[in-house]
C-alpha cells in the first residue's frame, strides 16, 4: 500500500490519518477524538514510531510527550495532568529508564524522586508529603533496597 490511510467514526468525523509507503507506515500518523480534537500524533518510520509521540486529552490539552528512535523510547518522557501541570518526567535510553525520574502531585509539588540505570532502581529514592516535607527515603543498589527505609511525618520529623 502506498498513500494515505484515512478512517472515520460512524458519525463521519475524522478518526485516523496515516501515510504508507511500500506497505509500511512512513510519515505522520494522526488520531482524532470523536469531537474532532487531535488525540495523538507521531512520525512513523517502517511501522515504528520515530520522533516525538504527543497524545492529547479530549479537550485538546497535551497529555504525554514521548521520544522514540526506531520504535524505542529514547529521551525525555513527560506526562501531564489535564490542567497542564507536569505529572512525571523521566529519561530513557534505547528503551530503558536511565537517569532521574520525578513524579509530581497535581499542584506541582514534587512527590517522588528516584534514579534508574538500565531499568533498575539505583541510588537514593525519596518520597515527599504533599506539603513538600520528606515522607520516606530509601537507597537502592542494583534494584534492591540497601539499608534502612527511613520514614518522616508531615512536619519532617524522622519516625524510625
Amino acid at each position: 500500500m502506498n498513500g494515505e490511510r484515512i478512517e472515520y467514526y460512524e458519525s463521519g468525523s475524522l478518526k485516523l490519518v496515516s501515510i504508507y509507503r511500500e506497505g509500511e507506515e512512513n510519515g505522520l500518523k494522526e488520531r482524532y477524538w470523536p469531537n474532532g480534537q487531535l488525540k495523538s500524533e507521531v512520525h512513523m518510520k517502517e511501522d515504528l514510531p520515530d520522533g516525538v509521540l504527543k497524545t492529547y486529552f479530549e479537550e485538546g490539552q497535551i497529555e504525554t510527550e514521548i521520544n522514540y528512535i526506531d520504535g524505542k523510547n529514547h529521551g525525555v518522557t513527560k506526562i501531564y495532568y489535564p490542567d497542564g501541570l507536569l505529572e512525571s518526567i523521566s529519561e530513557f535510553v534505547h528503551g530503558k529508564l536511565n537517569g532521574e525520574v520525578k513524579h509530581f502531585y497535581s499542584d506541582g509539588t514534587l512527590k517522588v524522586k528516584r534514579s534508574y540505570v538500565d531499568d533498575v532502581a539505583e541510588g537514593m529514592a525519596i518520597e515527599y508529603h504533599e506539603n513538600g516535607q520528606k515522607k520516606m527515603q530509601v537507597n537502592f543498589e542494583n534494584g534492591t533496597i540497601a539499608g534502612a527505609v527511613i520514614e518522616y511525618d508531615t512536619s519532617g520529623v524522622r519516625l524510625n
